[in-house]
């Protein structure tokens, strides 16, 4: 699926650039999401991008043996970038 404003487009492999992207939110997510105690893993799996205001990355992210988070990331047009959100798998 092309890029198109408000479509999502369809899963594949995370990249480098998306494992910095979630590696800047990490301490934040460990924080709210894991009592502050380490992920014994944070690696990017796959991820999705919405053009909105700036592009959504919706991202699924491997926490633990076995277990997974998914985050959304709101990168602006100027590429300053907020968390949005995060949510158990």
């Amino acid at each position: 699926m092309a890029n198109v404003p408000g479509g999502r487009t369809r899963a594949r492999k995370a990249t480098e650039e998306v494992q910095d992207l979630i590696d800047q939110f990490k301490e934040e997510v460990e924080r709210d999401m894991n009592g502050g105690t380490a992920f014994s893993t944070f690696k990017a799996i796959e991820y999705r991008t919405q053009i909105v205001a700036g592009t959504n990355f919706f991202v699924r992210v491997e926490v633990d043996d076995g277990k997974y988070i998914n985050m959304t990331i709101w990168m602006k047009f100027d590429q300053t970038v907020s968390l949005t959100g995060v949510q158990k798998d």
